[in-house]
């Protein structure tokens, strides 16, 4: 379906992020727009983790966020292919949660 050879493919599809601009912006949109309606995940614990690369956050979660930070970012990248860039984050959360990466 997906046209991987294997798990490993998928993960490493997964883990893959924006440059970290494009990704400051992503998290700054979810904490701005989403969160204050919808705080399911802890701020601080979030950015404490998402700001040591030592101990990065959850990918499967990490990815989600993005996904819904790309709904409300006003980073003008994602204004012009919010569409695409939605569809990308999409794509890479959802291989990670069907091969079970989190488990």
């Amino acid at each position: 379906m997906w046209c991987f050879s294997s798990n490993q493919n998928l993960a490493d599809e997964g883990s893959l992020f924006p440059t970290p601009e494009v990704r400051d912006a992503l998290v700054a949109g979810y904490f701005q727009h989403i969160y204050p309606l919808l705080p399911i995940i802890s701020m601080p614990e979030l950015l404490a983790t998402y700001r040591n690369p030592a101990k990065p956050p959850p990918l499967l979660l990490f990815q989600a966020l993005l996904m819904a930070g790309a709904h409300a970012c006003k980073y003008l990248l994602i204004v012009n292919d919010r569409h695409g860039i939605k569809s990308m984050l999409f794509r890479r959360a959802s291989l990670l949660y069907y091969i079970y990466y989190e488990l």
